[in-house]
């Protein structure tokens, strides 16, 4: 079921490759945009993208997954539908809020989850990095047990992410993801 999942979901993805120059989270300038939005807020690619994303949290061993608002959310919300008893959701803003609560985190983390890190696209991970520090900073009792991706867009062979803890000590973790650029370029390339 994955392998058909996964095919269904890079079928769809390869068809919002956008060509042009866009600036892109990271400053850096591309010659495409990958708009994964387009396919995460439609009941079916949100359904898909779930049952990736749980399969990775259950890889990690994380009892929570969290992602930086906006584009995490859509994802969060999924995994959690695809088993609603197995994982906590939350989504961090990079700011507090001036209004209610004033929290970065909102949604359901227990005390002492493992969360697994998501997001729809990730150039340098920068996103991801600083909605994990972002997280730990409001809730230190919860532990980061990993970084994924929907799509990968940076370097295949990338350092490790350096994530300094409340402690004061580091964690390096690498960036998985369940595509990575290449795959739907070529399949867009293939099709276009």
């Amino acid at each position: 079921m994955t392998g058909a999942l996964r095919k269904a979901l890079l079928d769809v993805l390869a068809t919002r490759i956008h060509r042009g120059e866009f600036v892109l989270a990271s400053g850096a300038i591309a010659p495409y945009y990958l708009d994964a939005r387009e396919v995460t807020m439609t009941p079916w690619g949100a359904r898909y993208a779930g049952r990736l994303f749980y399969e990775q949290a259950q890889r990690f061993r994380a009892s929570a997954i969290a992602g930086p608002a906006t584009a995490a959310v859509p994802l969060v919300v999924a995994t959690m539908l695809a088993h609603p008893t197995a994982v906590q959701g939350a989504y961090i803003r990079l700011a507090r809020r001036e209004r209610g609560t004033g929290r970065c985190v909102e949604g359901n983390l227990a005390r002492g989850s493992r969360v697994l890190m998501i997001d729809d696209v990730a150039t340098s991970g920068g996103s991801l990095v600083n909605a994990a520090r972002a997280l730990l900073a409001e809730r230190p009792d919860v532990t980061i047990a990993g970084f994924c991706a929907l799509v990968d867009r940076g370097p295949r062979h990338r350092q490790p992410f350096k994530l300094v803890l409340p402690t004061g000590h580091s964690e390096y973790h690498e960036l998985n993801a369940i595509f990575h650029v290449d795959e739907i370029l070529e399949r867009s390339d293939d099709d276009g």
